[in-house]
């Protein structure tokens, strides 16, 4: 049932990821696209239902750099991009301490 719910959301955000990918975005405007209307699709399972499966957290870590990219070699290591800004990252989300972080809260 948890893996249901998780799966069908993914679904959704691969939609609206390919919607986004049309645009000819900046990597921070990706990033943006990433934190404003995926994320908020999956907020609501992260803090009320139990974690996602391993497979499905990493599904959702996959799309969301492949996203990033735009299915191209990363330019950038993940920990540079999810770094802070005043650590000259990005602030992309670390999907997996993201969930613990909603968790916890």
């Amino acid at each position: 049932m948890v893996e249901i719910n998780y799966v069908k959301k993914l679904i959704k955000a691969k939609r609206i990821l390919a919607s986004w990918s049309q645009r000819h975005l900046s990597v921070v405007g990706k990033v943006i696209v990433v934190k404003t209307l995926v994320l908020s699709i999956f907020m609501h399972l992260f803090s009320e239902l139990p974690n996602p499966l391993a497979k499905v957290e990493a599904e959702l870590n996959r799309t969301l750099f492949k996203f990033v990219w735009s299915g191209k070699v990363e330019r950038i290591k993940r920990d540079i991009l999810v770094a802070p800004e005043n650590e000259e990252g990005l602030y992309m989300i670390h999907i997996f301490s993201f969930i613990r972080y909603i968790k916890i809260r």
